[in-house]
């Protein structure tokens, strides 16, 4: 079975469900639902909503963590490329830990932040969810 990397998060809401948001591709879709629907030993699946968000409008902004304000990238405008995918350019000065924020005005007003780690040409990123 291959391993599939899904990105997004998850929290408790005040009336006691769970809500699970995640960036997947659509040929893992099935997979993900998959997944959801075994649940845990300790949870329910009582409803599962999926949806691609195609009309989202957003702005991305950087801060490197370990200076910040040292080196900040001021909010850029995402494209749109349709059926969820979107793209944009952000010029990082430096190699190392980077909080992306993602300030959303359309579906809802929201704001999402990720850390990435720039790493050299050829060494690779990562990035997580804290």
């Amino acid at each position: 079975m291959m391993k599939k990397q899904f990105k997004g998060y998850i929290r408790n809401l005040s009336d006691g469900t769970v809500e699970v948001v995640a960036e997947v591709f659509d040929d893992d879709l099935d997979t993900f639902r998959e997944i959801l629907q075994k649940g845990s030993p300790l949870s329910t699946v009582e409803d599962l909503q999926c949806e691609i968000i195609d009309d989202a409008e957003f702005t991305v902004s950087a801060d490197m963590t370990s200076m910040p304000g040292a080196h900040t990238i001021k909010p850029v405008a995402v494209i749109n490329h349709g059926k969820g995918m979107y793209q944009v350019h952000l010029p990082l000065e430096m190699y190392g830990e980077w909080a992306l924020t993602m300030d959303f005005s359309q579906p809802q007003r929201d704001r999402v932040v990720t850390k990435v780690v720039i790493t050299k040409t050829g060494g690779g990123s990562t990035h997580s969810h804290d």
